[in-house]
């Protein structure tokens, strides 16, 4: 914690010498191959911040090994934060490539796809054309790999991510991540079903409207499209804004969908959710709904 404060101060950007650098690097290379919970979240951030500086010194062989087996490993919360963060500044520090490569042939499908295509995704992205693939990459592997869940999956995730950051800019359309909806609850389906999400949270006025008309339809497609909202919702959790002129057509679906069994649980998450995003407007409407159902059951009964 004192290091990273250290690094982090304004007052010595720009101060430490190479060598220092690299004694830095060379000591939290470890760390991150151990996996240490402790560790890892500062360490990482120590990292980001001294790739600007010193990219080449930073994003050295051992610790691009360090990273694609931290990634072989599990990753989430705090930590999948401040690795995305360190990912991005080796991205736009130019040093992408050699990471990306490393990702791509020693993790793949055996980590955990979800997490593994944010960090490529974000990686894409952040690189620019410095990365050694493209979007359309991805793409090709979804069409080439079909019976191939895993891959597929990874596939998905990065472009679900690379939607999110690119926002109005991001290319494909959101037939793309339909198109990869089945009638089981597979893999691939739920993949493309969260990625359609992550991506619609980044460019809502285009995604949104198609996957509310989408949502009428019943069954598994609905149920998908749900886990969809809810990851649209989750990334707008913090400003009413992201989701603007579509929030009340978004709470009158999600009510409508609360009819089958299998999306209640998740309609209460996404209800939830646009009570955080605004309390004022809709922790009314919910109390509402709370009393209207007692009522509705007594007549019922």
């Amino acid at each position: 914690m004192a290091l990273k404060h250290l690094v982090l101060s304004p007052a010595t950007k720009g101060t430490l010498d190479a060598a220092s650098v690299e004694s830095i690097v060379t000591a939290l290379t470890p760390v991150i191959s151990k996996n240490d919970a402790q560790l890892l979240g500062p360490g990482l951030l120590v990292l980001a911040r001294l790739t600007p500086e010193q990219p080449r010194i930073v994003a050295t062989p051992d610790l691009i090994a360090a990273l694609c087996e931290l990634l072989r490993s599990n990753v989430a919360g705090s930590v999948l934060d401040s690795l995305l963060v360190l990912v991005t500044s080796i991205g736009q520090a130019g040093q992408g490539l050699p990471l990306m490569r490393g990702l791509l042939k020693d993790v793949g499908v055996s980590g955990e796809p979800a997490i593994v295509g944010k960090v490529i995704g974000t990686l894409l992205v952040a690189s620019g054309n410095s990365a050694g693939v493209t979007m359309d990459s991805f793409v090709k592997e979804i069409q080439a790999n079909s019976g191939d869940q895993a891959r597929v999956s990874l596939a998905l995730a990065v472009l679900g991510e690379a939607g999110l950051r690119l926002g109005p800019k991001f290319p494909l359309p959101p037939t793309l991540f339909l198109e990869q909806f089945s009638n089981e609850f597979d893999n691939v389906s739920l993949s493309a079903a969260v990625a359609l999400g992550r991506a619609g949270a980044g460019n809502v006025s285009v995604y949104v409207p198609v996957i509310l008309q989408s949502m009428r339809k019943t069954g598994n497609t609905q149920y998908l499209l749900l886990q969809s909202i809810k990851e649209v919702l989750q990334q707008a959790a913090v400003s009413l804004s992201d989701i603007g002129e579509f929030s009340t057509m978004i709470w009158d679906q999600i009510l409508a969908a609360t009819d089958a069994e299998d999306n209640k649980a998740v309609c209460a998450e996404c209800i939830g959710r646009m009570v955080i995003i605004d309390p004022k407007t809709y922790m009314q409407k919910l109390q509402v709904g709370l009393l209207i159902i007692p009522v509705a059951s007594l007549v019922k009964c």
